[in-house]
């Protein structure tokens, strides 16, 4: 049971997923297509960014915002102890997330639905390989690989 008296998993750890790595790159330079980060880069110095933060800065959401960080814990704390290294801004981000699109008033509900995201967001991004035609370059060396089955 966690902190927060919510049920954490207790199932083994799936085949493989104490191989998963994943050591990716930060700001523009995780972006390998020179052409899509040159865009990012310009939409990003344009000041379009900023000036959607700031007609968003006084949004004041009707929820719990302390307890949907304090909700985040949970498949945090689950995932780790699978051995899965999910950053915190991640499941915070995603569980904020979950609260502001989904309120539910069900605490399992939640939690359930937060797992959820959270899991499939990360395993989305770390381990999914690209496989559309809209990839342009080869995946970088700092790609996540697995040698499980």
């Amino acid at each position: 049971m966690h902190s927060t008296g919510r049920a954490t998993l207790g199932h083994r750890r799936p085949p493989g997923i104490d191989t998963l790595h994943h050591t990716g790159n930060r700001g523009l330079d995780a972006i390998s297509d020179p052409r899509h980060r040159a865009m990012v880069a310009s939409v990003l110095s344009s000041g379009l960014v900023d000036g959607m933060i700031a007609l968003v800065d006084s949004f004041d959401p009707p929820v719990d915002l302390a307890q949907a960080r304090v909700d985040a814990d949970v498949p945090a704390a689950e995932l780790a102890a699978f051995g899965v290294t999910v950053p915190a801004a991640t499941v915070d981000n995603i569980t904020l997330m979950r609260a502001l699109m989904v309120p539910v008033d069900d605490d399992a509900l939640a939690l359930a639905v937060d797992r959820v995201w959270v899991f499939t967001t990360n395993t989305d991004d770390v381990c999914r390989p690209p496989t559309t035609a809209s990839w342009t370059s080869p995946p970088t060396s700092s790609a996540p690989t697995s040698t499980g089955t």
